[in-house]
């Protein structure tokens, strides 16, 4: 399924001071790239994967910002770790202070990728966080993966809430942000799905409403799907990869 990235991360390369909300004392930490989004974080200090964290990150001649977020994946080089982090909470105060130092900081780069060779006449810093939710949408955008897609064959159960049909499938791979199954039933983009994931720990079924990204027809008349989710469903991935 294509389960893709819409806002761009920025190579920052920047040094910072890491501090867990509910520990005292800091880490030493490089924060690779940035974005509205998320992070992607360098460090000697270990980090749970598939985990909650709430952190303060303080930028080397930057901005400290707080806020909470998952781990969504690990890769360790010897004694080093990299870890990309996703926003779960992170207020718009946030959000625009981040912006402003990647505009400040990349200014030339920000102009090029996010309005083209246009001559944008405004200071850096100085689009509000109305510009920048137009671009989350996806209008020129970087598209990259940001959530790992794992092959799952899981019992799934879908209703289409245009024609209230209902579907049984197996699922082909999901992450936390979208489901990719192969149906008897014609789905056509943008179609609003319910969803009923069967998990293999019994307990109940792992709900999500989300919508048809994209469909193509495939041989024998049946058709692949690929569903964005509303929400990122973090923990419901752990329990389908436990």
């Amino acid at each position: 399924m294509d389960d893709r990235r819409r806002v761009t991360r920025w190579q920052v390369d920047a040094p910072a001071r890491i501090r867990h909300e509910a520990e005292e004392g800091h880490f030493s930490a490089r924060v690779k790239d940035l974005s509205l989004k998320g992070l992607n974080l360098v460090s000697k200090e270990k980090l749970t994967k598939d985990a909650c964290v709430k952190l303060q990150v303080s930028l080397e001649d930057g901005p400290s910002f707080k806020f909470e977020a998952w781990v969504c994946w690990h890769k360790a080089y010897g004694e080093t770790n990299c870890y990309g982090l996703y926003f779960i909470k992170i207020d718009d105060q946030t959000k625009e202070g981040i912006f402003r130092f990647v505009r400040n900081n990349h200014y030339d780069e920000v102009n090029k990728k996010w309005f083209g060779e246009e001559n944008i006449d405004e200071a850096p810093g100085h689009i509000g966080l109305a510009g920048v939710h137009n671009y989350e949408r996806g209008e020129k955008m970087e598209d990259k993966r940001i959530f790992e897609r794992f092959a799952k064959k899981l019992p799934l159960r879908f209703l289409d809430l245009n024609s209230f049909q209902e579907g049984g499938v197996q699922t082909e791979d999901i992450s936390a942000k979208g489901i990719g199954f192969i149906s008897d039933v014609e789905l056509k983009p943008d179609t609003p799905l319910e969803l009923w994931v069967e998990v293999v720990d019994k307990g109940e079924p792992l709900y999500a409403r989300g919508q048809v990204a994209w469909s193509r027809m495939c041989e024998g008349g049946q058709c692949r799907v690929g569903v964005n989710l509303e929400k990122a469903n973090l923990m419901g991935l752990s329990r389908i990869l436990r």
